[in-house]
């Protein structure tokens, strides 16, 4: 990908194409560009006159595993991307942790009030009012009572908790409350 800065006499030669002053485009190159009088036809293919209007190849920067791409930026006379450090809620949320059953349990017990008691009044108000079937219940269950961890990768976890929060309103977690649990756990 070409990128180039745009200057005053770039977007006065061609005003639709480029937006502010100063600031750098890496669009498609235009089949057609205005070169002070002259006006280039099948200018997206003639490198020649790209490289004397600037126009010069992106560099693309090393970014590290807890980094990701930014903004286009120009450094040394280089168009290159910047980058942006990961939160630990994107870390998180890119990376798997599991967790213990029973301390998973314990840390919603302990913050949310959340207990068995509570889980299994939600198991049965799904299956009288319809909002899951026996074998979905029991996959709940399977995984509430007998799973050894559990992970902020499993779907299910969210909704569950989305649910159990629905239908009992003394319990209040939220999506994100939810990820703290997993987040204080792995100390992120």
């Amino acid at each position: 990908m070409k990128a180039i800065k745009v200057t005053h006499k770039l977007k006065h030669d061609n005003p639709e194409l480029f937006g502010a002053v100063d600031s750098i485009y890496s669009g498609r190159i235009p089949k057609t560009f205005v070169r002070g009088q002259e006006v280039c036809l099948a200018y997206d293919i003639r490198v020649d006159l790209q490289a004397l209007d600037g126009w010069q190849e992106v560099v693309e920067p090393s970014i590290g595993e807890n980094q990701k791409r930014g903004a286009l930026i120009e450094v040394n006379g280089e168009f290159t991307y910047g980058f942006i450090n990961l939160t630990a809620e994107e870390i998180a949320a890119r990376d798997e942790i599991t967790m213990p059953r029973n301390t998973f349990k314990l840390a919603l017990l302990q913050g949310y009030g959340v207990k068995n008691s509570d889980v299994d009044a939600l198991f049965s108000v799904l299956i009288s009012q319809g909002l899951a079937t026996e074998i979905q219940v029991e996959e709940m269950k399977i995984l509430w009572y007998e799973s050894g961890v559990f992970k902020n990768t499993t779907p299910e976890l969210f909704q569950f908790a989305a649910t159990l929060t629905a239908m009992n309103p003394s319990i209040s977690i939220t999506e994100a409350q939810l990820k703290k649990i997993f987040t204080d756990h792995a100390g992120i």
